[in-house]
């Protein structure tokens, strides 16, 4: 029987007093107590670094810099205009709509190992690229609609490029064009709530454009 436990002031030692067999003697004389020291480990405790909440040009900074997809010679092909009236949505939409389309057209004249080469590329190239750009952008909304509303001022560089199917003249109106639809989408983002701020009614959002 084990009696009187007692913990020291340290935390890992203690006694107790017991009528137990002592050490490796063995025998039937159990009738007095004795006093035993003892002494043990702490189990070692998991250390929580806790981290700051990123700010939110910290937020911003992480979905930077965002690369957009388009169809050839969209949006509205063949045109000299500098403009447009459609939103990057409504061209992300149309493109993920004919994605089987070019799939199968990737896979066009080829046989066995590499026709699904040639189709597994497109169809990584819709998931990894179109994608991933579509969903970074809608992070970058919400955190400049958190910044606007926090009375932040965040700077962003838009660059437009197309690909050297046309003269650089057309590929410059082709690029304003895109990079039109993008301000589009985010005027209409967030219940027009970045609007003001894209077309320059209220400070907070800066925007440089350039044509490469």
């Amino acid at each position: 029987n084990d009696f009187y436990f007692v913990v020291n002031q340290d935390g890992i030692s203690g006694f107790l007093s017991s009528n137990r067999p002592y050490r490796d003697i063995v025998n039937d004389d159990t009738c007095c107590n004795d006093i035993f020291y003892l002494e043990w480990s702490m189990p070692q405790k998991d250390t929580v670094v806790l981290q700051p909440e990123p700010d939110i040009h910290q937020k911003i900074a992480s979905v930077l810099p965002i690369t957009l997809y388009f169809q050839n010679d969209c949006p509205d092909p063949k045109s000299v205009s500098d403009t447009t009236d459609k939103d990057y949505l409504q061209l992300y939409n149309a493109y993920v709509g004919d994605i089987q389309e070019y799939i199968h057209k990737s896979g066009e004249g080829l046989t066995g190992e590499e026709q699904r080469i040639a189709m597994y590329a497109v169809a990584g190239f819709m998931r990894d690229s179109l994608q991933t750009g579509y969903a970074r952008l809608q992070l970058l909304k919400q955190y400049l609609t958190e910044a606007m509303q926090n009375g932040d001022t965040i700077d962003l560089v838009i660059s437009g490029f197309a690909s050297p199917l046309h003269n650089s003249d057309y590929n410059k109106h082709l690029s304003s064009r895109r990079i039109v639809s993008l301000l589009n989408y985010l005027r209409k983002a967030e219940g027009g709530r970045l609007s003001p701020y894209i077309t320059g009614e209220q400070p907070g959002i800066n925007i440089q454009v350039y044509y490469l």
